[in-house]
């Protein structure tokens, strides 16, 4: 306990000094990317009816957003776990009306979908700080899971292509093909 207290005032002093001000080329082109994407809508991630709360995803947006606001990689983290607890808990309430629970095949498309919306300035930044300075005993368990869940959806937009949109740009496609790697570490 006490190694998370001096990580968290460590991190919250340095933080302005070790994450970046501005986002990297990387961060820059998927953000342009998924920018051209805004008129995109939850029919073209196959979003059932029944899973769609408007309210709720708003909530989770905000959340996703906060993660520009906070500090350090325990903090990013709890702000990506709370918007993906949202989206599971908008899914549940209308999935408990059909005696199911909702499951992954519910989740991760509206997970991807809001990634989408709240269109992340530093995504890639923030992964990789995360990735580096994190401690591996702090995020186990659903935070460990949250955090791998909004990978896989920054994961599926860089290789997504929409329907009814021309080809990504080449060095776009390079971008996301080098940063799919720095993703998934």
């Amino acid at each position: 306990d006490m190694i998370n207290h001096v990580q968290h005032y460590v991190m919250q002093n340095l933080h302005s000094r070790i994450f970046p001000i501005t986002p990297s080329k990387m961060d820059d082109e998927f953000f342009h990317l998924l920018g051209g994407w805004a008129n995109l809508t939850p029919e073209h991630f196959e979003i059932k009816q029944e899973c769609r709360n408007e309210q709720l995803w708003k909530l989770a947006k905000k959340k996703l957003e906060q993660v520009e606001k906070v500090a350090t990689p325990e903090q990013k983290i709890t702000c990506y776990s709370a918007a993906y607890q949202i989206v599971v808990d908008s899914i549940d309430a209308f999935s408990v009306k059909k005696g199911s629970a909702a499951g992954a095949d519910d989740s991760t498309p509206v997970l991807i979908y809001l990634v989408l919306k709240a269109n992340p300035k530093r995504i890639f930044t923030t992964i990789n700080y995360i990735n580096a300075f994190k401690l591996q005993i702090e995020i186990q368990g659903s935070g460990e899971y949250c955090y791998a869940a909004i990978k896989q959806a920054v994961s599926y937009l860089q290789n997504f292509t929409p329907p009814n949109i021309p080809n990504v740009a080449d060095g776009a496609k390079t971008c996301l093909l080098y940063t799919s790697d720095a993703a998934d570490e």
